[in-house]
This record gives structure tokens, sequence and C-alpha cells, in this order.
């Protein structure tokens, strides 16, 4: 690797073998995709936890009070925990 290290850094090209190539490759493509499908997963199964809520509630003022504790408790979770806020970040 260290030769057409030094071959790429002099000429800007590199001499291959026939049938060999070199390229970018973007692995970051089969990522984005699976975090968009990730996504769509969350949502759909929000509203399907909300609509059972709302068929055990049989109201939406109660789906409301339950569906509005559970990120409150995620986030007094996460500050009771230190994170993401910590004292020397506080500090100037």
């Amino acid at each position: 690797m260290n030769r057409l290290t030094r071959q790429v850094g002099k000429t800007g090209q590199a001499e291959l073998a026939h049938g060999h190539a070199l390229g970018v490759r973007r692995p970051n493509r089969k990522r984005t995709e699976q975090f968009r499908r990730l996504g769509w997963a969350i949502l759909v199964a929000t509203f399907g936890i909300l609509a059972i809520l709302v068929l055990e509630f049989r109201s939406f003022r109660g789906t409301f009070i339950v569906a509005s504790v559970i990120p409150l408790g995620f986030i007094g979770g996460l500050v009771g925990l230190g994170w993401p806020v910590t004292r020397s970040r506080l500090r100037p």
C-alpha cells in the first residue's frame, strides 16, 4: 500500500493491473437508507402505540396525559444521570 500511496501522491494517478480499478466507495448510502427505514418504523410504532392507548382509555385526554409523561420521564432520567449536561460544561 505504501508504494501505491507514493505513486498516487506524486502523479495523482495509479497504475493498476488490467481489470482492476481504484475508486471511492459510498458506504454511507446504505446506512442512510437504513436510518430512513428506521425512522419510518419508529413513526409507525409511535402511532400504533397511541392508537392502542386511545382504545384503552377511550379518550384522547387520557392518552395525551400518559403519552406526555413518557418523554418527560426519559429527559428527567438523563438529567438525573448527569447526561448530557455536566458541571464542566456549565462553567465558561
